[in-house]
């Protein structure tokens, strides 16, 4: 391992690297791993999580392996136990295949965004279908989730012309971020919303007419409570939830997942023992259809639940294949552009 370097990748690299990877890559990225992992169980290594708790922060340790790609990867996200506004610290080590050692270390506070958005903008197509034509979304949250599903989704849509971006409060990430989709988006018109009864939604006449005109709605928050009723949810709508990750945690009610024509979820095992909407609701796991099961749209038809309903919902905890997979993807481009820094290690 004499002369071994490591390669660094910060957070303006990856934005850098990923700016420049095709939709069409990126998409087929997190579906190939969605699919090892759902199809190819001989394929994939994914450990569930190692959790460790201190003061300050809950520190999650996420390991993978995909042996077709080969890669291995371990990502390392620091919660906070406090409300803040900076995100989460993230970080993915991507190991070298051939040496043993550490080929990269990576960024991932917005690695995360796009490979959760990847899967969102997967999920949508095979909900609504190809012939769908949405015109509108609504994003509850501020956070890197939501720039990253903007933008994807935005980018899979051409057609969109209405976003709007609830958050709780009138804050300068908020703020900042309306005025990034403002300078990207011209042609589309860009709301946000914001106030003390944004969470529940609760006597908001503005937050309702959103809602309810939403061709697409995308929550990414730290809720513990459904953010709006669920009758404000129009039919045909598809619903990308983000933001729970414990039992306690949820953005929409029972009643809203009730409606639901399907759900598809990320992972079934992690969902069962992460997502608090269904958990709450006693969704039976074998209701759910996993992203990487099904190809189109026919084939996902052919499991809904009930085929009178017609919302559609992707519920997402997020699976430790897509970071390695994603990480892979980046480190290799990154080296390609000459992208980050290497750092004399060994």
């Amino acid at each position: 391992m004499s002369g071994q370097s490591i390669l660094v990748l910060s957070r303006l690299d990856v934005w850098d690297v990923s700016c420049r990877l095709p939709l069409p890559e990126l998409l087929e990225n997190i579906r190939s791993a969605l699919r090892s992992a759902s199809r190819s169980k001989d394929d994939v290594q994914m450990p569930h999580r190692t959790t460790v708790h201190s003061d300050a922060y809950t520190t999650l340790f996420m390991p993978s392996r995909i042996d077709s790609i080969p890669a291995t990867s371990i990502k390392v996200v620091a919660i906070p136990k406090r409300q803040s506004d900076d995100g989460l610290p993230a970080t993915t080590l991507v190991m070298d295949e051939v040496s043993g050692g550490l080929e990269a270390v990576v960024n991932a506070r917005s690695l995360t965004a796009l490979r959760t958005a990847a899967a969102s903008a997967l999920a949508t197509k095979l909900s609504l279908g190809a012939e769908a034509n949405p015109t509108s979304i609504v994003l509850f949250g501020a956070g890197a989730q939501i720039q990253a599903h903007a933008a994807i989704l935005i980018a899979t849509y051409p057609q969109i012309r209405k976003l709007t971006v609830i958050n709780r409060s009138h804050n300068q990430r908020l703020v900042t971020l309306l005025d990034h989709f403002r300078a990207k988006f011209p042609g589309i018109q860009i709301v946000g919303l914001s106030g003390p009864s944004v969470l529940n939604g609760q006597n908001n006449v503005d937050i309702r007419e959103a809602v309810r005109a939403a061709s697409i709605i995308c929550t990414a928050t730290s809720s513990t409570e459904p953010l709006f009723p669920y009758d404000w949810v129009t039919a045909g709508t598809h619903i990308n939830l983000i933001g729970s990750f414990t039992p306690s945690m949820r953005e929409i009610s029972s009643d809203l997942l009730s409606k639901a024509k399907w759900v598809i979820v990320d992972s079934r095992a992690a969902c069962a023992r992460e997502a608090g909407e269904l958990i709450d609701a006693n969704f039976p796991p074998e209701k759910t259809v996993e992203l990487g099961e099904v190809d189109d749209p026919s084939s996902l038809a052919s499991r809904a639940t009930d085929a009178d309903k017609t919302i559609t919902i992707f519920k997402s905890v997020g699976v430790s294949v897509m970071d390695t997979a994603i990480a892979n993807l980046v480190v290799k481009r990154a080296r390609e552009l000459g992208c980050g820094t290497l750092v004399p290690y060994d």
